[in-house]
């Protein structure tokens, strides 16, 4: 049965869930999502681990931080709610944002770990188009929207552009978490892969149009006996579409 808890890091008052009991499992969800979004997949894995997935800060039910943390910020936090929790011999997963956390989480502490999942992660920054705009308008917005003859439109204009660009998980972000999401896309973690030693496995859907599937043969080729597995015909969100398939995926990799 999963419990729903409470925990105080850094004086935020962090919402987690928490299921089964053995090995710890700990799950970073991905932007925009929460631990409800997981709650298929911690249900299952539930049965063989004790799997942890908090809300991180901004999200679900847990408050946004003070200001705008950095991506270490966030490892930081992981890394104290891990140890409020004693969670020791840890697998991590991580999708998307969460996956980015991850990433940074096992070349900073892979002492910490005992395996490392990362599912459609982010953190490969190629910079194509759409993305330079995304940096650009973003932190020109308040210059351009303060022009007399653009101010009243302002706001349908931002909508149409960022769904466009495929970005209204910016769009949605309302006050630091702005802030926090681009400082988050500007940060290249494919310098730091190789660097990675923690047994990993890589998921991803083949139809992945948030996260390329490139970003996944990179992770591949680059992290040190890293496994990949593609679900054909599916998306951004495997924990969501096909929970049992991922669960089998990440259970044959753990029992190897």
């Amino acid at each position: 049965m999963i419990e729903e808890r409470s925990i105080k890091i850094d004086g935020l008052d962090v919402n987690y869930k928490i299921a089964g009991k053995g090995q710890p499992i700990l799950i970073l969800h991905g932007w925009g999502g929460t631990s409800a979004s997981w709650t298929k997949v911690q249900e299952l894995l539930s049965k063989k681990y004790l799997v942890v997935v908090p809300d991180l800060p901004g999200f679900g039910k847990t408050p946004s931080p003070p200001a705008g943390w950095s991506l270490e910020r966030y490892v930081e936090f992981v890394e104290k709610f891990s140890q409020e929790l004693n969670l020791e011999g840890i697998i991590l997963i991580g999708h998307s944002f969460g996956g980015r956390i991850a990433i940074q989480y096992a070349v900073k502490y892979p002492e910490e770990l005992s395996y490392l999942i990362l599912c459609a992660a982010a953190g490969i920054r190629h910079m194509r188009l759409r993305h330079k705009v995304l940096l650009i308008i973003a932190k020109s917005a308040n210059l351009v929207g303060s022009l007399p003859f653009i101010r009243r439109w302002r706001p349908h204009v931002r909508r149409l552009f960022y769904r466009a660009i495929k970005r209204t998980d910016y769009l949605e972000a309302e006050g630091v978490m702005k802030e926090i999401f681009l400082s988050v896309l500007s940060k290249n973690l494919r310098p730091i892969l190789s660097s990675i030693k923690t047994s990993t496995l890589v998921l991803w859907g083949e139809k992945d149009d948030f996260v390329p599937i490139e970003d996944a043969n990179i992770m591949k080729q680059e992290i040190e006996n890293a496994k990949l597995v593609i679900f054909p015909d599916i998306g951004h969100t495997p924990h969501k579409k096909i929970p049992d398939e991922l669960v089998r995926e990440i259970e044959t990799f753990l029992t190897k």
